[in-house]
């Protein structure tokens, strides 16, 4: 895309107003980013103006129609579903009575998922495309009078990127296991440190005397008694936890149906009864963990299943990588490591940006490579 080069864009309310292939070609293998996953998320009730999370496509196209690049963007009024430091800035900014909503952000609704959220297709002028999409949230922001402007869990690169157009760079950390080609689960556990190991292998005695029989299933095997067997469980985790499900039962039938190649379920049986489960989206080089269900709070079944059962998945089938999501104690101690995932913040109220800035240099982000 030379200095000339022309383009229109608009805001789209539905997923279903953009055509699927060019936008999947710009969102690549991730399952997150597929037309589907979006269109899944409004069929069922998972965004909407009641939710405070409303849909605004942003896709740019060249004077013919192609699509040249898009952003997976939201409208969010006056909700606290937030991560990292932009939850705490938002509850502070509330308290002194000072504006917040609406908020024009680009991520994934309801799913802090680290990666690309300015999309272009293979081969296209990244930086400048990206640099044109963010010219443009700017521009409806103005428009509107938004708050704030937020790309969120993005990559290193993108982050300095857009740091040096304005944009104040926060971070959180995120649990990422990586598989260089282990030829089996025992072959990775040699490689431990012997302490690790032996914890490993202790958790592993400890979880086969509850005498479950865990299955593997993928999309075409998951049937709805399944789901719903899985989402009861991930009601009751949440209620554990003293929240609720962010989701719907039906977001998760919809993944089944609409992207079967992408869902894996590792479920826990005890005869027929189904006692726990571990929802999550892959591609060829990733394993998305998601929620996890169980009907009883057993501590070495949530440790089999969150953090050594995926690792034994990954190397099974090729996969590179798990996304475990928020880092925590309980999976840097089982070997995933903690990397960080950074979000770009602009901010139309001065009073706001203040806060924002005096909250970000109060926390450290010792692995950041933009804020040594």
């Amino acid at each position: 895309m030379s200095a000339t080069t022309r383009f229109d864009y608009a805001l789209h309310t539905s997923i279903a107003e953009v055509d699927p292939a060019a936008w999947n070609r710009c969102a690549g293998a991730c399952p997150h980013l597929q037309h589907a996953f979006f269109l899944a998320l409004e069929r069922t009730g998972s965004v909407g103006p009641s939710l405070g999370v409303v849909p605004r496509y942003l896709v740019l196209r060249s004077p013919v129609g192609e699509v040249l690049a898009c952003a997976p963007a939201m409208l969010k009024t006056g909700t606290w579903r937030e991560y990292g430091p932009e939850h705490t800035w938002l509850r502070k900014a509330a308290a002194a009575g000072w504006p917040v909503w609406p908020k024009l952000q680009v991520g994934i609704p309801l799913h802090p998922v680290a990666g690309p959220k300015l999309l272009v297709p293979p081969g296209a002028p990244a930086a400048q495309l990206q640099a044109a999409l963010v010219n443009v949230l700017h521009e409806i922001a103005g428009r509107l009078g938004i708050m704030a402007v937020n790309v969120m869990q993005i990559e290193a690169g993108v982050a300095a990127a857009l740091e040096q157009r304005g944009a104040l760079v926060s971070g959180e950390l995120r649990s990422i296991w990586h598989n260089p080609g282990y030829a089996s689960f025992d072959e990775y556990l040699a490689t431990l440190p012997s302490r690790k190991r032996r914890q490993a292998l202790v958790e592993g005695r400890r979880f086969a005397r509850l005498s479950l029989e865990v299955r593997t299933l993928h999309g075409h095997e998951i049937t709805p008694p399944l789901v719903r067997n899985f989402y009861e469980g991930f009601r009751r985790v949440c209620a554990r936890h003293g929240s609720v499900p962010w989701l719907p039962e039906a977001m998760f039938h919809e993944l089944v149906a609409v992207m079967p190649d992408a869902v894996v379920i590792e479920a826990a049986f005890d005869g027929g009864r189904f006692v726990a489960g571990s929802f999550g989206l892959r591609d060829g080089h990733t394993l998305f963990r998601l929620p996890w269900g169980a009907m009883l709070p057993l501590r070495h079944l949530a440790l089999d299943l969150i953090c050594h059962r995926p690792k034994a998945y990954a190397i099974e089938h090729g996969l590179r990588r798990i996304d475990a999501g928020v880092a925590a104690p309980h999976k840097t101690c089982r070997g995933y490591a903690e990397e960080p995932a950074f979000n770009a913040h602009w901010f139309l109220d001065e009073r706001l940006r203040a806060l924002a800035h005096a909250v970000r240099s109060r926390v450290a982000m010792s692995a950041s490579p933009l804020t040594t």
